[in-house]
C-alpha cells in the first residue's frame, strides 16, 4: 500500500482575500402562485420571457424550474371555476434588491404583471393572481 503525502501550499493573505471575493453564492426565488381559473386562464403555458425584475435595477432573474404548469412546448389545461396553483423557481435577485416585479412579457394581454413585491428573508413568496 502506498502512503500519500499531501503537499503544503502556502497562500498569502492577499491571495486568500482575492479568492474569497470570487466566491459565488447560489440563490433562488420561489413563487407559489394561486389563481381562480377563468376561461381566459384555463389554458396556461410558461413562456421563456417570464422574469423577476428588481424595481431599482435591470438584472432579470430568469425562470429555472416550474411545477404543475406547462413548458412552452406543451399546454397545461386547468379546470375552470376552481382555484388552481403552480410554483416557479427563478435565479436569485441581487442582494440589494428590496422589491421586484413578476413579469411575463408575451405577445397578448394575458401575461402576468405584478409590481412591488416586497422582498423577504427567505425569497419564498405566496402570490394570488
Amino acid at each position: 500500500m502506498t502512503d500519500f503525502i499531501l503537499p503544503f501550499i502556502d497562500i498569502t493573505e492577499s491571495v486568500r482575500m482575492s479568492l474569497s471575493a470570487l466566491r459565488y453564492d447560489e440563490a433562488q426565488v420561489t413563487l407559489h402562485i394561486k389563481f381562480p381559473t377563468a376561461d381566459w386562464l384555463a389554458k396556461m403555458v410558461d413562456w421563456p420571457t417570464t422574469f423577476l425584475l428588481p424595481e431599482d435595477g435591470f438584472q432579470k432573474s430568469r425562470l429555472v424550474a416550474l411545477s404543475t404548469i406547462a413548458s412552452p412546448s406543451e399546454l397545461r389545461e386547468f379546470a375552470t371555476g376552481i382555484n388552481s396553483s403552480f410554483s416557479m423557481v427563478f435565479t436569485g435577485l441581487p442582494e440589494d434588491c428590496k422589491s421586484f416585479y413578476f413579469w411575463q412579457d408575451i405577445y397578448h394581454s394575458n401575461g402576468f404583471y405584478l409590481k412591488h413585491i416586497d422582498r423577504n428573508e427567505t425569497d419564498v413568496y405566496q402570490i394570488s393572481l
